[in-house]
């Protein structure tokens, strides 16, 4: 659910439920990856950043994972990292 809303720009109810989705499964690095992707639309940069790596950390070889990589490197760009890459096998 929290991912259609996020979809349809209803970012308070995204939050709502991909914040209790994070909570019933900590280690789901799809969800992670949405709340990190909401938290960036939002500008909460920081938040963004850690579920966006936590994601990328629990399941680094994941091809589903392949937009938390761009997200992550949106997110790096709005912090202002100059040099943060990785390179994706």
């Amino acid at each position: 659910m929290g991912k259609e809303y996020l979809r349809l720009n209803d970012l308070v109810a995204a939050e709502q439920f991909l914040v209790q989705a994070k909570e019933i499964a900590p280690r789901d690095a799809l969800t992670l990856n949405e709340l990190g992707v909401l938290y960036l639309r939002t500008g909460n940069l920081g938040a963004a950043k850690t579920n966006l790596e936590r994601a990328i950390e629990l399941d680094p070889s994941n091809p589903d994972l392949e937009n938390t990589y761009v997200n992550l490197g949106h997110t790096y760009r709005k912090l202002k990292y100059v040099v943060r890459t990785r390179l994706c096998d």
